[in-house]
């Protein structure tokens, strides 16, 4: 028999975020970066590992009032993918992305983390960005607004 109690063998059951790919008029993705954190990713929540749809959609709705500015138009975000997303261990989290399109929303001034704007079709400067960001979201994004974009492998 196994022990499956996670405390017991040290090991914790992978973690389940959401994120919010919020695109620009431009085709640029949103990023963020708060104090402690090197790299830039998209703005994410974590959720129970057995989330059901309804608390994946507030996770997302929770994540756009905190990047959105009062009284913005809450664009309709879709589900783009769900991601493998190692954290600084190198342990298997999962990532589950939305996309949204900014639109005529304007972003919140008053935020305590830093913001930048990356494009999808040009690779961002070195160590900028958490890599599963890098090398599975934004290859994703990118052949959503450019069907002909190659992909790297």
């Amino acid at each position: 028999m196994t022990d499956t109690n996670p405390k017991a063998t040290g090991r914790r059951p992978p973690q389940r975020h959401v994120a919010l790919a919020l695109l620009s008029a431009r085709d640029e993705v949103l990023l963020i970066r708060q104090a402690p954190q090197s790299r830039y990713g998209l703005p994410e929540s974590t959720v129970d590992h057995d989330a059901d749809d309804d608390t994946l959609t507030h996770a997302v709705a929770a994540l756009q009032a905190a990047v959105l500015a009062d009284g913005s138009k809450m664009p309709e975000s879709a589900w783009l993918g769900r991601f493998a997303a190692p954290d600084e261990n190198g342990r298997l989290d999962m990532l589950e992305v939305y996309l949204a399109r900014l639109g005529e929303a304007r972003l919140q001034s008053d935020v305590d983390f830093e913001r930048a704007w990356a494009p999808l079709l040009s690779p961002p400067p070195d160590n900028m960005i958490d890599p599963a960001i890098e090398l599975q979201v934004m290859p994703a994004l990118a052949l959503l607004i450019d069907p002909q974009a190659p992909t790297s492998r």
